[in-house]
């Protein structure tokens, strides 16, 4: 038993043949009025999707456009170019992506987290990847010329935004990290979580990491993801709605900060801490105004854009 024909346009079954031009059987469709010649074809082109699927395939797999070309003489008898195998790549390549982008992959709590440095024509490139442990789905990846928090950030929130979630584990090879800092090691990436968590809202998962972790005896994390663990545990205690205990917090990070001359850090602290008093402690308003001038000075200097254009937001509302 044969599938019965229908329109590649409409799907009426109402289609006749409409006689033959060098041996290719042409149809016409009585409900759209529209003639076409392959019904396994995608309108407006020639070939049926199997041949281009193929072709996609073949050189995802590694053929050139020659080889391709090649296969198909010797397959199908078509003589089809190289330019029609390469506009079915970056047509159907395009598509694949944007249809990529609305699915929500269905990925576990578990992650595995890496990244790989690569020497391109003399400069250091960063890739960072990050899989789902069950699946081996692919969440993210991120190309950087740096190797700092902010990069590392960036791929948390790309993974985020990815899956809407935030992983119970994550996996790493430890970042090569000394063997002298293999605890610190994992502080990196615990404190990266609940940074993350914090910049996500994600209240719940905020309390586990900082409850887990407010006892560290460390005041940074470590040598790759240099950054403040009080500056981290005030932005937690803030969310969490315990401001007094997040002023003691970040009182406590610009004491280190400024006694290491951790001078990124510091301005970030004192960011923080200007937000905590504008929205909690309206009285102090002169305090919070002193430390946006004192940020907005340094996030210029340091070229820390990002953080510039917050710092300018909060004074623009505060003047207005």
């Amino acid at each position: 038993m044969t599938d019965k024909l229908v329109c590649k346009y409409c799907q009426s079954e109402s289609v006749i043949k409409y006689g033959k031009y060098k041996d290719t059987q042409y149809y016409l469709c009585k409900s759209c009025g529209k003639k076409f010649s392959n019904p396994d074809a995608i309108p407006k082109m020639q070939y049926s999707t199997s041949k281009v699927a193929d072709a996609i395939s073949m050189y995802f797999e590694g053929m050139s456009l020659k080889e391709i070309r090649r296969n198909f003489i010797q397959q199908h008898n078509d003589y089809i170019s190289d330019v029609t195998v390469l506009n079915w790549v970056n047509r159907f390549t395009d598509l694949a992506v944007a249809e990529s982008k609305k699915h929500i992959p269905d990925v576990g709590s578990v992650w595995v987290a890496d990244e790989t440095v690569l020497n391109i024509d003399g400069k250091n490139i960063w890739l960072w990847d990050i899989i789902d442990a069950k699946t081996r789905f692919l969440i993210a990846t991120h190309m950087s010329v740096t190797r700092t928090s902010e990069d590392a950030e960036q791929l948390m929130k790309l993974a985020y935004e990815r899956t809407g979630k935030i992983p119970r584990v994550i996996y790493t090879d430890k970042l090569r990290a000394p063997a002298n800092e293999p605890v610190k090691s994992w502080l990196t990436y615990d404190m990266l979580l609940l940074e993350t968590a914090v910049i996500c809202h994600h209240k719940r998962l905020a309390e586990i990491l900082f409850e887990a972790l407010r006892d560290t005896p460390f005041k940074t994390t470590g040598f790759w993801y240099p950054t403040c663990v009080a500056r981290h545990f005030g932005g937690a205690a803030s969310l969490l709605n315990r401001f007094e205990e997040a002023r003691k917090y970040y009182q406590e990070a610009i004491k280190v900060c400024t006694e290491m001359r951790f001078r990124p850090e510091l301005t970030l602290t004192l960011l923080q801490l200007a937000e905590l008093l504008i929205e909690h402690y309206p009285q102090e308003k002169s305090e919070a105004i002193a430390h946006l001038d004192f940020c907005i000075k340094e996030f210029r200097d340091m070229k820390m854009n990002t953080y510039l254009e917050r710092a300018l937001k909060h004074k623009d509302i505060m003047k207005a």
